[in-house]
């Protein structure tokens, strides 16, 4: 963690991973954002944090102010596109009701994450930390739009010939090449790939995919109409204004990282028809890019001039390396060959940000939890170092960085011993699953858990012996963790008042009626400014519920219902009571809203809540 407290002043700060209440933490002024790499968290000054958001979002080139949110109208777009499809026997009614989404998305929340990693002297503003931009998508109208569409452009987009899965597939492509005395290393990173992709030539290159890989039973057209909608039409939230991202794909959609890289593949084809030469190697990561260069430095300087310049709105930076060039999290380098030749060798590479805090052996978890991290890091750098003195090495920054956070040199020792066996008796490139029929059991981690897991299995285990049907099948215990520090102080929402309040005005997460004992979970998002809204209004003094409905804000609604119970001009209900009991004890909620609903709608939606609260006869609304 880094704490701001000038400037120019950061200071590293440890959170040890730990299960406690919300109410254990202090309430901070500060916006608290998890950093882009390195699991580490950046307390920002509130401030800051708005001045930086605000100058990305007043880009005109990448986003549009709105005045309201898209949502609704973009869902009732996307939902006759799934029914279409469902008509076309392209997807079950199941599927149909899942791509549908929730009737109320959430809306997608707009928030930074801290580039800690990049050196000061890259920084745009001295002094002022690098932000990548976000949009969270997470329950919103085309998040499982997103994921279906993901289905099916995330296999053509590793059909590229760079494609690169991961740092394993990386250095195993990079295993028996050997190279001319004179190659160089050079490394290519484009620039914020995703706010920069053009959406026309984006939807083009996806459509060229298509065409050149068919399949009868994929729904282009519908693909791309779905995919055209999540691009142009991609609304959010930041700091209760709405905008709209018009260039680019945000970093958030399920699709995206596949939707780059077809995009890179069809820039890189159309751009290297235009060099005269090319690199001996050319491997990508989205936008990461390695190679070798075996070429003049002129050539070089052509080949990147021409990238440079092939699309206006791409555009990279380049590294030229003559030894060893650090890429991934790996560290490339030459050694001597046959016949005159270099060979390619490559080890682990830690970032200077790499702080290496794994999980503290104090923390809540499961024994194994330990045992399995530290075992995994081992045979990962047995993996990635082409020498046996590179995975000592490791080894060593490992675990000195391990026994201050509570592992003993008996405990390390154990797993090293028991890798390097493994690592002798066993293949470690590849994964066999032997496991059979696995149903696992998920309860969150805790002592009564643990006890009450064993009991389970103990019992399936003996009905599996009394029967032939379950003998194939085994039950295991699987955690989901408890809620910790960055849980509390991470959120992807930010508002620079959380809660726009008045003197009747609040925000529930639950609403009941105290006569009849009814109650019903409430959206805790609705403000004053809500418009189209069903409202309860609550008599804190005798717990009796008024339900309302308004096509006017929330705000207007309450001043309308506050200026006819100060007068006598029309006597309303609420006037009635409230001339009883004292007005300073009414409050105002938002139950439930929709951007779309008509009069009959809203109508319809106050009668099913004042028959699920039942406000009449226990409540103010008499007239129902």
């Amino acid at each position: 963690m880094l704490i701001r407290l000038s400037h120019d002043r950061w200071i590293p700060m440890t959170l040890k991973t730990t299960s406690l209440s919300p109410d254990h933490v202090l309430q901070m002024p500060e916006q608290q954002s998890p950093a882009d790499k390195g699991s580490k968290i950046v307390i920002l000054d509130k401030t800051q944090y708005l001045i930086e958001a605000s100058r990305q979002l007043s880009n005109s080139k990448h986003y549009r102010p709105l005045t309201h949110s898209l949502q609704q109208e973009i869902q009732r777009q996307m939902r006759e596109i799934i029914g279409d499809l469902y008509e076309n026997n392209y997807i079950t009614d199941k599927q149909m009701f899942y791509l549908f989404g929730p009737d109320t998305p959430r809306p997608r929340q707009f928030y930074l994450l801290p580039k800690i990693h990049k050196p000061p002297e890259t920084w745009t503003i001295p002094s002022e930390v690098p932000c990548g931009p976000i949009v969270s998508d997470c329950g919103s109208e085309s998040y499982r739009i997103a994921e279906y569409l993901d289905y099916f452009i995330n296999p053509l987009s590793r059909k590229h010939q760079g494609f690169i899965k991961d740092t394993y597939e990386f250095v195993t492509k990079l295993k028996g090449i050997s190279v001319p005395q004179e190659t160089v290393f050079f490394s290519i990173d484009i620039d914020s790939l995703y706010t920069n992709i053009d959406t026309n030539l984006g939807l083009r290159a996806i459509r060229n995919i298509f065409h050149k890989y068919p399949d009868l039973d994929r729904p282009d057209g519908a693909l791309l109409q779905l995919l055209e909608l999540s691009l142009k039409r991609n609304d959010f939230e930041f700091n209760s204004n709405w905008f709209l991202q018009i260039h680019g794909t945000a970093m958030g959609k399920k699709f995206a990282p596949s939707y780059a890289n077809i995009y890179m593949a069809d820039w890189e084809q159309s751009a290297f028809t235009k060099c005269i030469k090319l690199p001996f190697l050319y491997l990508r990561y989205l936008d990461d890019i390695f190679g070798l260069w075996t070429h003049s430095s002129s050539d070089f300087m052509e080949f990147v001039n021409i990238l440079n310049t092939h699309h206006p709105s791409i555009t990279i930076k380049y590294n030229v390396q003559p030894e060893r060039l650090e890429f991934l999290d790996t560290e490339v380098f030459f050694v001597e060959g046959n016949d005159n030749l270099k060979q390619l060798a490559t080890k682990v590479y830690f970032k200077p940000t790499d702080t290496h805090s794994l999980l503290h052996k104090s923390s809540f978890h499961p024994k194994h939890t330990y045992r399995g991290l530290i075992k995994s890091q081992l045979i990962r750098f047995h993996r990635i170092c082409t020498q046996e003195k590179h995975v000592k090495e490791a080894i060593g920054i490992l675990f000195k960085a391990l026994r201050p956070r509570g592992y003993s040199k008996r405990f390390l020792r154990t797993i090293r011993a028991e890798v390097n066996t493994m690592v002798v008796t066993e293949p470690i490139y590849g994964r066999t699953n032997n496991d059979g029929c696995i149903i696992p059991f998920v309860t969150t981690y805790s002592q009564s858990s643990m006890k009450f897991n064993s009991i389970v299995k103990d019992h399936f285990k003996q009905t599996s012996e009394d029967g032939d049907t379950l003998e194939q099948f085994r039950v295991i215990s699987a955690y989901r963790r408890n809620k910790h520090l960055k849980d509390v102080l991470v959120h992807s929402g930010f508002k620079e008042k959380l809660v726009r309040r008045g003197p009747h005005f609040r925000q529930v997460k639950y609403i009941q009626n105290k006569w009849s004992g009814l109650g019903a979970p409430v959206w805790e998002g609705f403000q004053l400014k809500t418009t189209i809204i069903v409202y309860g209004i609550e008599c804190l003094k005798c717990g009796k519920l008024y339900i309302g409905e308004t096509r006017n804000s929330l705000e207007a609604r309450l001043k309308q219902h506050l200026y006819h119970i100060s007068k006598e001009s029309v006597k309303t209900i609420l006037y009635t009571h409230f001339r009883s009991h004292p007005v300073a004890q009414l409050r105002i909620a938002g139950l439930e809203s929709n951007q779309g609903w008509a009069l009959k709608h809203r109508q319809i939606k106050e009668r099913s809540w004042i028959n699920k609260l039942g406000c009449n006869p226990t409540g103010l609304n008499e007239k129902y």
